[in-house]
């Protein structure tokens, strides 16, 4: 990993309109879902870079913006320089070869009426490579590097005759065929067996080290965040809130958000820290976002000055956190 910077997000806004009825529309009245809201983060070349969170926080649509897969209510995100949002089709096919994704669900995200060596190959035959490189010796080679060996057994089976564990594999070599700079990992092994998770969370780091690859992994689970990452971007209603080296923010978190969530981390051990702190209630609505801290409602060391929003201050090397108690937090 190096200090360089890959990807640069600025100020990045999405916000969902939320339909409603023809009286209120006449009257002028708009609410939005505020799914990602002032996000300034960079993904830096050679690293894993996780976004943690509950289930709606926004770690999704942040990843799908820096696809372009969105487009932006406000904000920037620059690949290496490059404004995602300003290019022409022509320079955004060329930017996409250098980003891939793999998706959650091993069964859902492979056409089940294409053969594996069709699933692989679709990035190269897409993006018009078919002239450039020999298509048939960079599947099997692909397919090799997951650990799917030797490829001739699963080039003509369909993704139906493979475990949920293959089949991530098989999304990951359609990922890597094309030798991209950046993959985005949506929770790639939260569908999968324990046993199986720890061996494809190993062959993702190996595949980093081998083929130079920058990560962006999202996860809800911390443990895994701590396994696989460099540094650890936690999210909360559509902001970050706390990100740092992930070793650091695990054994020293600045933010009660992130300490509840580790507090729900098993452990053998009954007096392990963190296990003290808990979370009241649900979270907001994305619709009527709370004033100040997003987390105040549900934090239990609130106070008055939580009904202003606070920044991200520096609180170690390298590690910021959203909260006026962060230095107390640690």
């Amino acid at each position: 990993m190096t200090n360089e910077t890959l990807v640069e997000v600025k100020n990045i806004k999405k916000l969902f309109p939320v339909r409603r009825g023809l009286f209120a529309r006449s009257r002028g009245e708009h609410r939005f879902v505020h799914a990602v809201e002032d996000i300034s983060v960079d993904i830096r070349k050679g690293e894993v870079l996780s976004l943690v969170g509950e289930s709606g926080c926004g770690k999704t649509t942040l990843a799908r913006l820096i696809l372009r897969l969105l487009n932006r209510t406000d904000g920037t995100i620059l690949f290496e320089g490059q404004d995602l949002f300003a290019a022409s089709g022509g320079e955004m096919r060329k930017l996409r070869l250098q980003m891939q994704a793999v998706f959650q669900d091993p069964y859902a995200s492979l056409d089940p009426k294409k053969t594996i060596s069709q699933v692989v190959s679709e990035p190269l035959v897409v993006n018009h490579l078919k002239k450039t490189v020999n298509v048939h010796e960079r599947v099997r080679e692909s397919l090799t590097a997951v650990g799917l060996s030797p490829p001739e057994l699963y080039l003509s089976k369909f993704p139906y005759e493979l475990s949920g564990g293959q089949r991530q594999r098989v999304a990951i070599a359609r990922a890597l065929v094309i030798n991209p700079r950046l993959i985005v990992a949506d929770e790639p092994v939260s569908m999968l067996d324990v046993s199986i998770r720890a061996e494809i969370l190993t062959l993702m780091l190996d595949l980093k080290q081998k083929y130079n690859l920058t990560y962006l992994f999202i996860t809800h689970d911390l443990a895994v965040a701590r396994y696989i990452s460099d540094r650890m971007a936690v999210m909360y209603l559509g902001k970050i809130v706390e990100i740092g080296p992930a070793e650091e923010i695990c054994a020293n978190p600045a933010h009660p958000y992130t300490k509840a969530l580790l507090s729900a981390l098993p452990s053998a051990d009954p007096k392990a820290r963190h296990k003290d702190v808990q979370i009241k209630g649900e979270v907001p609505n994305a619709i009527d976002i709370p004033t100040g801290c997003r987390f105040r409602p549900r934090c239990p060391y609130a106070f008055e000055k939580c009904t202003v929003e606070p920044e991200l201050l520096q609180v170690g090397t390298d590690h910021y956190a959203a909260c006026y108690l962060a230095e107390e937090m640690r």
